[in-house]
């Protein structure tokens, strides 16, 4: 939320003349931040609860996690019994699905770390030095000099390298964001990252939720009942690295206890553990679907079953108890879609699983402690056929000129519609080969159509008011309002005790701009949940979106109370506080919330309007120029930035940079508006009308336009048609510095003729 008070009349006079001030922008961020009465105390961590532990057989103490996910031990203790498979286990992808960069376990070729992305108009340059390893991303000006540059560290990296590698930074309070390019081993060279190679993609903005670690890493060990729906994405600053053996054999602490156990006897250690491939069918293949079946790359293919945290689903519970998994309806495309993790969804469309009755799955052809060396790939993928086929079944002609190499025929390589730098082998099993070659290159998609959505598995497990439930909640996500009405009934008829349905209706609600239903959802929610920060959060801008800014303070003050490192909290007490024109309380609040979050570009935003809102230019333009520097594309911040840039006479840097903006952003209109203003403002009023013209063009309202048509005919002399076009301007309600100034200006040269 981005507050617009920055163009109000009293700003404007400040513009026009009052002497810069400084506030507490001027104090350390965590000074500042005491002047919120919130304190600079807020990163204090309580103290630990007392670790449970094992002793093992020599008598060393194994700790045992507890909260979120309890009973879980490092997966480095199951090396003690079982050395081979533990070591063996090493060198496959899941193993190294995440980890911290070092010169140990570098691949990547940071002797030619210079990548130009021309889709956007971006230069990256990927170095590592002292021990550390950083993504710059910088833009030319027309001149050619280096603007919009910006770095970020790669904290972690997520990904074996099998294929590609993908980077994470960090930021104070634990929150991570991908960073736009990536390594991809098959090709040996830098590339954007997926779903990065747009035109508009959303470079260092891109926030990775639990629900996407959760498919790399080991469960971390954070406080129970915060990883569910609405609570902040933080991670703890030591994440467990990649897949441990407990995500598919379970949580081994009672199966330490036993084995340690000398009365034990073998039965019974086994019993203690879970090995999927002892399941029946149904709950074997779950260990694997856990992270592997995704009918669809869109985020709202599955979603967590209400009440369930991410952090709860263990090996040998059905996986339909914790998550929803959700497919469209379109037969006709089904088959057509491949993507990265499209493995067991093609798959299960085979015939030779269809017709196997729950005999076929994942672990039929793949041991999941060991890879196969490339050498041998051939042969042991042939063996795993041959467990089923003859070897004289296969008619394919081609059958000796592929070497005997049963996946190049029946699953040929595919080029993955979601990560477009990636081929991978395509596990819809054909009985009669493609003609058709697979691996040509692709341009990124944004968005596809999917059809209609369904629960993915027929045996949901859920009654019928539970999906519709569910189903309710997905429309809620997938901004669908024609749908939201049987949620809202749902919700009024069961009134149910998990936070999370409310949340996603409140969300939805506030995404169609039905602020007082989303404050009736919230208040309906804070009954069951008084404590929830994130209701207190919604609350606070709800309330400020119908101008209740008092209301919206107490919010966001019951909201930092409840998470005090909650960055979306301080920046919405900053919204409240500089609405309600106590700026010196606001600009403290915005610098809070920049302290915990330094990509939060709203609050970077406000607080360069409070800065303007006191005087101080300098600081607002260096605020406005750094959120541009984060994303390139906000067109605001152009527009933000070329005023306070005109107000500190610095007409043709203002100029430079809208025109860059607009290079990027060619069909923003407000952007075409401001150039024009401004080039009226220095009396170019050819090039004026001729960006009027364009914002008109693109649906600009006419306000604007009258103003520069205002002026170019007062310069025509033309005085009866400027105080024409001087009465349409003034007519249409405005809230453009820009615009008023260059009006005064107008009235002042005709009230002098």
């Amino acid at each position: 939320m981005r507050n617009t008070s920055y163009l109000s009349t009293t700003v404007i006079l400040l513009y026009c003349g009052m002497n810069g001030g400084h506030y507490a922008s001027a104090q350390p961020p965590t000074q500042a931040a005491s002047s919120t009465e919130e304190g600079s105390a807020a990163l204090k961590v309580p103290a630990a609860a007392p670790r449970p532990f094992i002793l093992d057989d020599k008598g060393s103490r194994i700790p045992v996690t507890i909260g979120a996910a309890p009973g879980y031990v490092p997966d480095t203790t199951c090396r003690s019994c079982h050395a081979s498979l533990y070591n063996s286990y090493q060198h496959v992808g899941m193993a190294r699905s995440l980890f911290e960069p070092s010169s140990d376990n570098t691949i990547e070729d940071f002797t030619n770390g210079n990548f130009y992305h021309k889709a956007s108009d971006r230069h990256y340059e990927m170095t590592h030095r002292d021990g550390k390893y950083f993504q710059k991303r910088y833009q030319l000006d027309a001149d050619g000099n280096r603007i919009n540059e910006m770095e970020a560290s790669a904290d972690l990296v997520i990904g074996s390298g099998n294929t590609v590698r993908t980077y994470l930074t960090r930021n104070p309070i634990g929150e991570l964001f991908q960073l736009p390019v990536s390594w991809y081993t098959q090709t040996k060279r830098w590339a954007m990252s997926p779903g990065y190679d747009l035109p508009n993609h959303v470079g260092f903005l891109k926030q990775i939720k639990r629900d996407c670690l959760f498919c790399h890493n080991a469960y971390p060990e954070q406080a129970a009942g915060t990883d569910t729906f609405g609570h902040p994405a933080t991670f703890p600053a030591k994440l467990p690295n990649g897949i441990g053996c407990q995500r598919c054999h379970g949580p081994g602490a009672e199966h330490l206890r036993v084995a340690y156990k000398p009365s034990s006897g073998v039965n019974a250690i086994r019993k203690s553990i879970v090995n999927p491939a002892r399941l029946e069918p149904k709950l074997r293949d779950d260990v694997c679907y856990q992270c592997h079946l995704q009918p669809s790359a869109t985020p709202t293919s599955f979603m967590r079953v209400t009440g369930r945290g991410d952090y709860s689903y263990k090996p040998g519970e059905p996986l339909i108890d914790y998550v929803f998994i959700v497919d469209y309806q379109n037969e006709e495309k089904k088959r057509e879609r491949f993507e990265i993790n499209h493995h067991p969804y093609r798959l299960r469309q085979s015939p030779c699983y269809t017709k196997s009755d729950g005999a076929m799955s994942c672990i039929t052809c793949h041991n999941p402690h060991q890879k196969p060396p490339a050498s041998e790939k051939t042969a042991y993928y042939r063996d795993r056929c041959l467990t089923c086929h003859a070897n004289n079944d296969c008619q394919t002609p081609t059958k000796e000129a592929k070497g005997g190499d049963c996946i190049a025929c029946h699953m040929p390589a595919h080029r993955t519609e979601d990560v477009i730098e990636i081929v991978a082998t395509d596990h819809f099993i054909q009985r009669d080969p493609p003609q058709t070659e697979f691996v040509a290159p692709r341009k990124e998609k944004r968005k596809q159509k999917l059809g209609r959505p369904h629960a993915y598995f027929e045996d949901h497990n859920l009654d019928d008011s539970t999906l519709a439930l569910h189903m309710g909640l997905l429309a809620a996500r997938q901004k669908d309002i024609q749908k939201l009405k049987p949620l809202e009934s749902y919700l009024k008829e069961n009134e149910p005790d998990d936070v999370e349905p409310y949340l996603y209706l409140a969300l939805a609600q506030r995404f169609f701009g039905k602020h007082e239903d989303a404050e009736t959802t919230y208040r309906t929610a804070l009954e069951k949940h008084p404590n929830a920060e994130a209701i207190h959060s919604g609350l606070a801008h709800v309330l400020a979106r119908q101008n209740r800014y008092e209301a919206s303070v107490a919010a966001a003050r019951k909201a930092i109370t409840l998470n005090p490192v909650s960055a979306d909290a301080f920046h919405l007490l900053g919204v409240a506080l500089q609405s309600l024109g106590r700026t010196n309380e606001a600009g403290p609040a915005f610098q809070r919330a920049l302290q915990l979050r330094p990509f939060h570009n709203d609050a970077r935003s406000n607080l360069g309007k409070s800065y303007a809102a006191i005087g101080d230019l300098a600081g607002a333009a260096k605020e406005h120029a750094t959120v541009i520097a984060i994303d390139p594309l906000d067109t605001a911040a152009y527009v933000d930035l070329a005023t306070v840039l005109v107000f500190r006479n610095r007409h043709d840097e203002a100029l430079k940079r809208l025109r860059h903006g607009i290079k990027l952003n060619p069909n923003a209109f407000r952007l075409h508006e401001t150039l024009g203003l401004i080039l009226a403002i220095n009396n170019q009023h050819e090039l004026a009308m001729k960006s009027a013209n364009k914002a008109r063009e693109l649906g600009a309202g006419k306000a604007t336009y009258s103003a520069i048509e205002a002026a170019a005919l007062l310069h025509k002399g033309d005085k009866p048609g400027a105080r024409a076009a001087l009465s349409q301007a003034r007519n249409r309600q405005s809230t453009s510095i820009l615009k008023n100034t260059l009006l005064g200006r107008i009235r002042a040269n005709l009230n002098k003729q």
